[in-house]
């Protein structure tokens, strides 16, 4: 619907992919798109119920490379990494087991920048995944 009312960039702050978690509360391919298109980020969450397909929740635990999984759908769909970042939902609540297992506290969330070099992602992409592209969203889009 927001896309809908609005002609203006668009973020996800903390959204993951339908295409694997297929829920409502995921993000369509087609929403996805239409982010892209408006030169959007979408942050990934790193709750497992959001993370895991219906039939692995609650069976292990999310791990990195599930949070990997959400970032590699957005970047194929674009064609770079230019429209995804962390959106990790940290302050909603969630409780450590309810995360990616690597992680122990918010000073773990440099691992998912080794993550994403194991998926051959470039330094420049790492950056871009780790903070940069918010900063660029919102360097461009909020007032000086």
């Amino acid at each position: 619907q927001l896309i809908e009312l609005s002609d203006g960039p668009i973020i996800a702050s903390h959204s993951n992919c339908r295409k694997i978690v297929p829920t409502d509360r995921q993000l369509s391919d087609e929403m996805i798109r239409a982010i892209i298109e408006r030169g959007g980020v979408i942050g990934i969450n790193f709750y497992d119920r959001f993370l895991l397909p219906p039939n692995e929740y609650e069976v292990r635990r999310a791990r990195l490379a599930d949070v990997m999984r959400h970032v590699l759908h957005i970047c194929e769909i674009a064609g770079d990494a230019d429209h995804v970042g962390i959106g990790t939902d940290f302050d909603g609540g969630l409780g450590r087991e309810q995360i990616p297992q690597e992680i122990t506290t918010i000073a773990d969330l440099h691992l998912l920048a080794d993550e994403a070099a194991r998926h051959g992602f470039m330094s420049a992409d790492q950056n871009k995944l780790m903070g940069g592209n918010w900063l660029r969203f919102f360097r461009n889009h909020l007032p000086q």
